[in-house]
Parts: C-alpha cells; structure tokens; sequence
C-alpha cells in the first residue's frame, strides 16, 4: 500500500505543480481526492480523452483483473485488439510497441522485469473498479462487472482458437505458432475456466469452438483438443465426444455448460484409445468435481470401459480405488435410482494392481494447464 500512497502523491504534486498562481493552488488543494477510489477515478476520467485510448485501458483492466494467471505484456497486447470477427491477426491489427499499454495506464498497471508479467499495481484498483462508486462517476465507463468480464475473456479465447492457421496440420509445429500467437497458450489452456453460467451467451460461445469439429480434420477443436494432451491421434478426437475431453481435462465447468446445453446427449457414449465414457475417464484422472456433477446427471457408474481386462473396470471401481467413499454412495445410490445394472467385481489381484500402475503412470505425465481455477496436471488421455 506505502507504494500506492507515494503514487497517489506524486500524480496530486503534479497537479499542484501545474497550476500558475496562488489563488489556483488553494483551489486545487481543496480538490484534491480523499480516497484511492477518488484517487483512481481522477486519473481514470480526465487524462485519456482519445476513445481509442481508453478502450484499450479498459480492456487491459478487464484482463488483469480477472485472467486465471498473470500475464505478459505480449500476451495482453494481443489480447486487447482481438475484435469477435477476426480470423488471424497480422501486424497491421497489432499493436507496434506493447510498452504504450503502460504509458496508458495511469500508473494503474506494472510490469515485472524481472519476469515480464504485467498485474495491476494494487488489489484495490480492482476493488474500485467493480465497486459501485466508480459508476456514477466520470469513469463510468470503466466498471466492470465479474460475470461480464469473464464472459468477454472467454469469447476473445474462443474467437482467437478459431484463427485460420490453428488447424491439425504436420507443419503446424505448436512451439512456431505459440511465438507467433503470443495468447495461443492462454486460450487453449484457460477458456473453459472463464464460463460463469449456462446463459444462451455462454453455451452459444461454447458452441462456436465445439462446433468446428464437424469441420474437415476437426477444425479448431480438434487444434484445441491436441494442443492440451499433445498425444492424442486424430481419429480418436474425431469420433469422441467434447463432454470426454472436458471430463478427462477437469474442465468442470464446461462439463456442467455441456450438461445444460444437452441436445440429445449421450452420457454412455464410449470415447478415448480404449472405449471409457465420460463419467470412466473422470474417475481415472480423479477429476472429482467432474465426477460428481456426471453422476448427479445419472451417468451409469456400473457399466465397464472397453479396456478388456478383466472384463473392463467401472467408474464405481477407479472411486473405490481413488478412496473416494461419498462419491461411492452417491454412485450406488443414483445407479440404483435410475435402474442401471450394478456390477462390481475385484477384477482379480493382477488386473487391480496393473490398474493402479496404469493410473499412477498417467497422473505423473508433465504436461501443465490450467483447470477450474488451479494449476493442475493435464495427463495423458486414457
């Protein structure tokens, strides 16, 4: 805070300096803000009069405000022009030198040097500019809403995912495009973490993702599905369902906007390299959160995967091995409710054990993203 209230002095020394005799002295001291809000409204309201200019200041607020992890400056550059009918961005849409977003930002915003992140210079410029104050003031415009924010993070996401050049091709090398794309990283790892609800906006913006599945090669969704496991072969993509990957990624919320969005939905339909539903693929990531939400939709928790060993383990067989015994309950307690077939074997000692290295082996992949919030592991997919 001591930095803030240096901050907030110089730019009221500044004003002080700026004027040309006594009389106007006097009347700027006795105008002078009594809060940071007042503080962060002065320098939000009259400093920035070419609308172009704060539509970018606003934009990067929003970002730095509600983005699931910090940001670099080029990242948020890239973000802050993407407009929702751009197919690419080329260097005419970008902006030439990322560093004017500081010089924009009012001393709002800061950059690490050390770490290149950019983050807003206080927890209480967010604060101000969700608050209710800041709306009937000279800068209005500058509210933010919560919902609202996360929602036009996730369509600039989806909007960015569906560039031309994001497509399954043997050139398409994901390390070349990252450089080029500076956001492509944070669209794919974190859109589903921006949905807030399952209002028309938001399944609508799902849909333009999911939807380009059907395109040749799986468009941008099969881009995006391969971009986060980074081993999945193409015909496997094409002929699982997104409510499999959202499920084996712990995309919870999306799995919950997929659930909501049900157009003839099928919760048993097998997917992935060996046949698991998603409700199977859930329990085998230990996706908790996802699990619990699929069987409360009264996905069959005794059904096998299409493993072949053994017969094939049940979801109901990987949360007793996960240890998870309410989860366990709330399975046989929905199974028997909705008259699904209770099976549970041991699966024999052998098959049991080489489950549990199958498991473990796939929880150790490296490959890191973001899910729901956390910083989780994206594991090989089953």
């Amino acid at each position: 805070m001591s930095r803030f209230r240096f901050a907030e002095s110089q730019l009221q020394l500044t004003c002080i300096a700026a004027q040309h005799t006594g009389r106007e002295v006097r009347r700027q001291l006795s105008r002078m803000p009594s809060s940071l809000n007042e503080t962060y409204v002065r320098s939000l309201g009259g400093h920035i009069s070419n609308p172009i200019h704060r539509r970018y200041l606003r934009i990067m607020l929003l970002w730095l405000s509600f983005a699931t992890r910090p940001l670099t400056l080029r990242e948020l550059s890239e973000a802050i022009v993407v407009e929702d009918e751009d197919t690419d961005l080329d260097e005419q849409c970008r902006i030439r030198d990322p560093n004017v977003l500081l010089q924009l930002s009012q001393g709002l915003v800061e950059l690490d040097k050390s770490t290149g992140l950019v983050s807003l210079g206080h927890s209480s410029v967010k604060t101000c500019l969700t608050s209710a104050y800041i709306q009937n003031t000279e800068a209005a415009d500058f509210a933010l809403s919560e919902s609202e924010s996360h929602k036009i993070i996730m369509r600039t996401c989806v909007t960015y995912l569906r560039f031309r050049p994001f497509k399954i091709d043997p050139k398409n090398a994901f390390d070349t495009l990252s450089a080029r794309y500076p956001l492509l990283s944070y669209a794919a790892l974190n859109w589903p973490l921006h949905i807030t609800g399952t209002d028309t906006a938001t399944l609508e913006g799902i849909r333009r993702l999911i939807s380009t599945q059907h395109m040749p090669r799986g468009g941008a969704y099969a881009f995006w599905i391969l971009y986060v496991s980074r081993n999945v072969p193409l015909g496997v993509i094409l002929r699982t369902s997104p409510l499999y990957y959202a499920a084996s990624f712990g995309f919870t919320k999306l799995v919950a906007a997929l659930l909501a969005d049900d157009h003839g939905l099928d919760l048993e339909r097998p997917g992935g390299r060996v046949g698991s539903t998603a409700l199977q693929v859930a329990c085998f990531r230990r996706q908790r959160g996802v699990v619990k939400l699929l069987v409360e939709a009264s996905a069959n928790s005794f059904s096998p995967d299409g493993s072949g060993v053994e017969g094939g383990f049940s979801a109901l067989f990987w949360a007793k091995n996960n240890g998870w015994d309410d989860i366990v309950e709330l399975m046989i307690e929905h199974g028997i409710a909705n008259e699904h077939k209770f099976r549970d074997r041991s699966h024999g000692v052998h098959a049991v054990d080489l489950a549990k290295k199958v498991q473990a082996v796939s929880l150790q992949d490296t490959h890191v993203c973001m899910r729901d919030g956390k910083s989780l592991v994206c594991t090989k997919e089953e």
